[in-house]
């Protein structure tokens, strides 16, 4: 019965975000969070939907329930809300840029190219 109450509250909130009625897909998700069953990818489209309506703080911390957030769609989603708050930092922490950079620069110096000079 649990699992038909969830496909139920996906659906309504499929529905309503198909017609563009976010906040009402937005009351629906957060009821489809809190039941048993749900899954991260029910957090993804609440996350999304809050992000579709400006509401980055909010979008952040509802990403921050997910077990996986280590998946990329939930790390750019993150990134996307940092960028949006201004918050530059966290936001390349989120997407690795750290890590990209580095690794780039390792890739540049096996090639003998000089990562600095290019970025003049």
């Amino acid at each position: 019965e649990m699992v038909a109450a969830v496909k139920n509250m996906r659906s309504l909130v499929q529905d309503a975000a198909s017609k563009n009625l976010l906040p009402t897909a937005s009351f629906f998700g957060e009821k489809l969070v809190c039941l048993p069953g749900a899954e991260d990818e029910d957090i993804f489209v609440l996350a999304q939907l809050y992000f579709q309506q400006r509401q980055f703080k909010r979008a952040l911390l509802t990403l921050q329930r997910v077990s996986n957030s280590s998946s990329p769609r939930f790390r750019l989603l993150a990134g996307q809300c940092l960028a949006e708050g201004k918050e530059w930092d966290q936001c390349l922490a989120v997407l690795g840029e750290e890590e990209q950079q580095s690794m780039r620069t390792e890739a540049a110096r096996e090639e003998g190219v000089d990562t600095v000079a290019g970025m003049y």
